[in-house]
Parts: structure tokens; C-alpha cells; sequence
């Protein structure tokens, strides 16, 4: 409907692209008992062969241009999904705890028209306005259900249910984390989602691996390239 009414073009993300906007921005509707003159619907396609959205994504949730398969996207991983989140995808997630927007970040009609925050609503609260992943990731792990409605209350975060944010935290300390948050991971073996224990169990091992795989007393690897 917001493409039949003139606001922009489908990009290779398949998000909506406004061409003075870019794709961050909201859509919004007015019911009228008026007859208003159509708006000429956007045919054009301005994307061309950039193809930096498809080429960006962590998680290769791309099978092509237009076309997204959601169950490899970190958004829906983090938002939607309510199952563990699959071992051959964890990587990708990085340090992305709730959501992704590397495929709008990247496009270049954002980039041309970006601009200061000047919505104060949507200025970063507690405790998400923390920019080390670590030390977020480990104060949700840590959250009660008080601390979770407190924290998050009139938020679009609470979408996601305390357990699958500490669920996307665990993969996150799993993925950049090292031996000063294995207490955090412990703290949770005992959850009461067998989801978050397994997370957490697997994040402690990947850490182990990373911290054994430093250590200057780890077995030299054999160099069999000559």
C-alpha cells in the first residue's frame, strides 16, 4: 500500500525506500470520509547494482535480491523466534542481542540522508544505552521479572520475553565474552527454560575454547603449508 501510494521502492532488502528518506522512518495511515485523488504508485527501482544490503548481512538471510529468508534473519532469531537459536547461526549474531539493521545501516540512500536523533523518545534508556555488549548482555542475564518490567516498560523490547533476551545473551557472551562472565553464564544453568540452560552451557564452553586458544601455553599448531 505505501508503494501504491507513492512513498518509495521495495530495495534489495526488501524494505520500503523512501528516495528523500531513506528506509528508517515509520508509516502511518489516515481514515478520511473524503475523496481524495490517488497518488501515482513509485514504479521505479533506484537500488541499480548495489548490492551492499545482500553482501552485509551476518547471517547470509538472503537466498537473493527481494528475497529474505526470515528464519536466517537476526531480527527474527532475537524477536520472534522461541526455540534455541541454531548453532550454525550463533556466530553470525555477533554482539546483536535484540534485533538487526545491517542491511539498512549499509544502504546507501541511508547513509545520504542520515541524520541527528531528534525524537527524544527514541533516545537509548537504561540499561540499553550501555554500548559494551558484554556488560549488557550480563546485566539481563542477572534481570528478575521486576527488573525485566522496569527496565522495559511502554518499550518494543519486551516483544521478546525475559527469557529469550537471556537466551540472545548467552549467545552474544558465547560469541565476544570472555572468563570474567562465565560467572554471569553460571548464574542461569539453573533457569527455568531448558533453552536458556543449554545457551548458557554452550556459551562457557565457546568461551573455554577462546580462553585455551590464547593461552601462551597452548600446543603450537603444526605449520603444514610448506
Amino acid at each position: 500500500l505505501a508503494r501504491r501510494a507513492g512513498l518509495g521502492w521495495f530495495g534489495k532488502n526488501t524494505n520500503l525506500i523512501n528516495p528523500e528518506r531513506g528506509s528508517f522512518f515509520f508509516i502511518g495511515s489516515l481514515f478520511v470520509a473524503l475523496a481524495l485523488e490517488p497518488s501515482t504508485p513509485f514504479d521505479a527501482e533506484r537500488c541499480g547494482r548495489c548490492t551492499r544490503c545482500l553482501d552485509a548481512c551476518p547471517t547470509g538471510a538472503f537466498d537473493g535480491p527481494h528475497v529474505l529468508d526470515a528464519r536466517r534473519c537476526v531480527s527474527y532469531l532475537t524477536i520472534e523466534h522461541r526455540a534455541a537459536i541454531p548453532d550454525a547461526l550463533q556466530a553470525g549474531i555477533g554482539e546483536l542481542l535484540y534485533g538487526c539493521d545491517v542491511c539498512q545501516d549499509v544502504c546507501p540512500w541511508n547513509v545520504k540522508f542520515s541524520r541527528p536523533l531528534m525524537t527524544p523518545e527514541f533516545t537509548p534508556r537504561p540499561p540499553t544505552a550501555e554500548t559494551d555488549a558484554r556488560l549488557l548482555a550480563r546485566s539481563i542475564l542477572t534481570m528478575d521479572a521486576t527488573e525485566y518490567a522496569r527496565a522495559f516498560k511502554g518499550s518494543a523490547i519486551k516483544r521478546a520475553k525475559l527469557w529469550m533476551l537471556q537466551r540472545n545473551a548467552a549467545v552474544v557472551l558465547g560469541n565476544v565474552g570472555d572468563a570474567r562472565d562465565v560467572g554471569a553464564l553460571e548464574s542461569i544453568l539453573g533457569h527455568e527454560h531448558n533453552v536458556v540452560r543449554a545457551q548458557a552451557q554452550q556459551a562457557i564452553a565457546a568461551i573455554a575454547r577462546r580462553t585455551a586458544a590464547d593461552s601462551p601455553e597452548s600446543p603450537a599448531v603444526e605449520d603444514r603449508t610448506g
